[in-house]
């Protein structure tokens, strides 16, 4: 509880957090040195305990006491995992044999010892707010980017995210509560709009398609992961990223594990005709500023709706207000819509600046042209252009 989570939140706090935990932790300690001096000088004396012994075995095996059923089922406790709370009612004995060792202390010590444990515990949960605040705050931008690019997702379409390194949903209703309080904010039974977490586990499940209907904590899950739509954030620079499974454009900064499942992912579940949700505010606030992330998420929208004018319009919109990528990746859907408008000098000057240097991003989006299928005359891709552009040469 002291050493373990505080280390790892120092370890990863930025200067101005630490700041702020230090500011927190010293005011708690002024207070607190402030009362035990009050609280002295009135009693005057110092008494002992007579049992401090006893406090430390008896808190001993309430701790052990409270860990052994965790062994026993076969979990653990791992205070690397912030998800896991089986290292929550052991606390008490913890607190009970913290006592005794202080009790056991000279009473010159005890009072350093116990201002020590304080500040470094406020320091820790100060430090444990500002991260999960801004671990939220990368959640809330998820949501509300959804409900930009995709006016609606279909029942039983079963949903994959996975956010950036550090910020990655560790349960699968951390997704299907969220996307159904937004796509069917009224009483369900059972959630109409499934998720799972995407890991090395669930890999296999998707490529091979499988069919699931298990009970998780009493609520009934039907996951078809042929139903299946991919959702990545690469990093915290990045909008989100609606797969495309027929020609998906991956970043330059994509996970190995996206790409493994990205060509099952499926837009035809996004009911493009729909009217866009607008999240409830008491949960996930008020809508963010419409930056870049917006306008990358209606082109893609659009692209799916084959509306090229509107992504013309987009470009026009982003290079008046001077918006810029955070992933040179999502340049991409502004490329092909100013192709199919024949305005491919434009286009070529954003390939140019963009992805031409990217290795990885180039081969990414060369290796999605060549494979991608042929789209119907009445779509207006023009596909050897882009690639001409994008690749220099059909050849590469």
């Amino acid at each position: 509880a002291w050493f373990v989570q505080g280390y790892q939140l120092f370890s990863r706090a930025d200067l101005s957090q630490m700041m702020l935990a230090f500011v927190v932790a010293g005011s708690v300690v002024l207070l607190a040195v402030g009362y035990i001096f009050v609280i002295r000088k009135r009693e005057n004396t110092d008494q002992e305990n007579e049992a401090p012994l006893v406090l430390v075995l008896i808190g001993g095996l309430i701790t052990l006491g409270a860990v052994f059923p965790v062994v026993l089922s076969n979990r653990f406790l791992d205070l690397m995992d912030p998800y896991k709370g089986y290292a929550l009612h052991p606390s008490v004995g913890v607190m009970i044999m913290v006592i005794g060792i202080t009790l056991l202390m000279k009473p010159a010590h005890r009072t350093t010892l116990l201002v020590a444990l304080l500040a470094l515990s406020v320091a820790t949960q100060s430090l444990n707010i500002q991260r999960w605040t801004q671990f939220w705050e990368v959640q809330r931008e998820f949501w509300w980017q959804l409900t930009w690019r995709a006016p609606d997702i279909s029942d039983n379409t079963l949903v994959m995210a996975y956010l950036p390194e550090g910020y990655v949903f560790q349960q699968d209703y951390e997704v299907w509560g969220p996307i159904n309080l937004i796509y069917r904010p009224y009483p369900l039974s059972i959630p109409r709009i499934q998720s799972q977490v995407l890991n090395q586990g669930t890999v296999l499940d998707v490529l091979e398609g499988r069919v699931e209907d298990p009970y998780v904590r009493d609520i009934f899950l039907y996951r078809d992961f042929n139903n299946f739509l991919l959702i990545s954030q690469p990093t915290t620079n990045a909008c989100i990223h609606v797969i495309d499974g027929e020609m998906p454009a991956y970043s330059g900064n994509e996970r190995l594990i996206i790409e493994k499942v990205g060509a099952h992912s499926n837009l035809d579940f996004i009911d493009t005709a729909a009217t866009p949700p607008v999240p409830p505010a008491s949960i996930f606030g008020q809508e963010p500023e419409h930056g870049w992330c917006y306008y990358y998420q209606q082109a893609a929208l659009s692209r799916q709706m084959n509306d090229w004018d509107r992504i013309g319009a987009l470009y026009e919109s982003v290079v008046s207000a001077g918006l810029k990528a955070g992933d040179p990746s999502e340049y991409f859907v502004f490329i092909e819509g100013l192709v199919n408008l024949g305005r491919a000098d434009e286009a070529a000057a954003i390939s140019d600046r963009v992805i031409k240097e990217n290795d990885a991003l180039k081969y990414s989006l060369c290796k999605s042209l060549a494979s991608a299928p042929d789209y119907p005359d009445s779509a207006g891709y023009r596909r050897e252009q882009i690639r001409t552009i994008v690749c220099g040469s059909l050849d590469e």
